[in-house]
C-alpha cells in the first residue's frame, strides 16, 4: 500500500498537498489552506474499510453518520471538490454476510455523495461517463 500511495503522490506532482486521514476526513479538512482549495478525496471505499476495521459494531450507522458529516463539511467550503469511490454493486453478490454488509453500506454512502454532488461520473475502462 505504501508503494501505491507513493505512486499516486508522485503522479499528482508537488503542487498537491497530501493529508492522510484514515478516519476523520471531515476534521482533516480543517487543515486546508483557504476555502477555495481544490479537494480530492481518494477514496471513499478505503475510508469505509478503515471505519469498518476500527469497529465492526454499528458499522452502518457510524459510516452513514460520518458520511453525512463529511458531506456537510464539503458543502461548507468553496473551491472544487472531487470524491473518488469504487463501484461495488455491479458484480456478483458476495457469499458471506460480512462482505454483503460492506457492499450495501458502500452503496448507500456512494448514493449519499452522488445525491449531494453537482456532477457524478462513472469511469469505465478509463473513460468517464457522465451520470449526473
Amino acid at each position: 500500500m505504501a508503494e501505491r500511495i507513493d505512486s499516486h503522490k508522485q503522479g499528482r506532482g508537488p503542487r498537491w498537498e497530501t493529508i492522510e486521514a484514515p478516519l476523520d476526513v471531515a476534521g482533516a479538512l480543517d487543515a486546508l489552506n483557504g476555502d477555495d482549495a481544490t479537494i480530492l478525496i481518494d477514496c471513499l471505499t478505503l475510508w469505509l474499510t478503515n471505519i469498518l476495521m476500527a469497529d465492526t459494531d454499528g458499522f452502518e450507522d457510524r459510516a452513514t453518520g460520518m458520511a453525512r458529516a463529511l458531506i456537510m463539511r464539503l458543502g461548507s467550503t468553496g473551491g472544487t471538490k472531487v470524491v473518488v469511490s469504487n463501484e461495488l454493486g455491479m458484480g456478483m453478490v458476495p457469499d458471506n454476510a460480512f462482505a454483503r454488509k460492506f457492499r450495501d453500506v458502500a452503496g448507500k454512502v456512494n448514493q449519499m455523495f452522488a445525491e449531494a454532488a453537482d456532477e457524478v461520473y462513472l469511469s469505465v475502462s478509463g473513460i468517464p461517463v457522465k451520470i449526473k
